[in-house]
């Protein structure tokens, strides 16, 4: 028979419960990478009103900012290394977990 759409869904099917793992990490990598630019709006704005009292990400995460400004920069560059490398991980895992499926299928 000739390749078809079909047939590679039915090759695949023994392996959707990795790729719906994956197709999950992929999403929380990408949540993951669009929490960095609002830290890094929050910094910029810490620059340009340092008696800033708080801020949001998304209306959903609320920050305290103390009055030390040069703390609180530190603070969100800490933050946004960390979401970095967290989406690091992941992405290199959802990499993975694809290569690994697209190669038994």
């Amino acid at each position: 028979k000739p390749p078809s759409l079909g047939r590679l869904v039915y090759l695949s099917r023994p392996e959707w419960p990795a790729l719906s793992r994956a197709v999950l990490v992929a999403i929380a990598c990408i949540g993951i990478d669009l929490l960095t630019p609002e830290i890094k709006k929050i910094m910029d704005d810490l620059l340009l009103y340092p008696q800033m009292q708080g801020a949001d990400i998304y209306g959903i995460l609320s920050l305290e900012i103390s009055s030390d400004t040069a703390f609180e920069l530190r603070r969100m560059v800490i933050w946004t290394l960390a979401l970095r490398g967290i989406s690091a991980v992941l992405g290199i895992a959802k990499g993975v977990t694809f290569a690994l499926v697209s190669e038994r299928v």
